[in-house]
């Protein structure tokens, strides 16, 4: 699939079911601790985040590029299994993981 041309739309559908997740963490305060705690969000939430995610990184990318080419090597970089996105991806898992005792 990506040694030819790739559809761009089929490129972000991908990326967006790749890294959505069913859950976010919000900051609450139990006593002097602020933790970390897994909340359920709605579909539309997922997709939102996700988009949010991936037009924050493009614009932040260094190198000089326009916005069009960051984001085009970040949705490559996403299908690849690779990237800021994917480590990002990792660490709300582990995050996630970290506050199932306190939900």
């Amino acid at each position: 699939m990506l040694a030819g041309v790739i559809n761009p739309t089929l490129a972000l559908v991908l990326v967006v079911q790749q890294l959505a997740f069913p859950l976010v963490t919000k900051k609450r305060r139990r006593g002097r601790n602020h933790l970390q705690i897994p909340f359920p969000v709605a579909k539309s939430r997922q997709h939102g985040v996700v988009l949010h995610k991936l037009v924050k990184a493009a614009i932040s990318s260094k190198g000089g590029s326009s916005m069009g080419k960051s984001l085009a090597a970040l949705l490559l970089q996403t299908l690849r299994g690779s990237g800021a996105l994917i480590q990002d991806h990792r660490d709300l898992l582990r995050t996630l993981k970290a506050g199932r005792p306190f939900a």
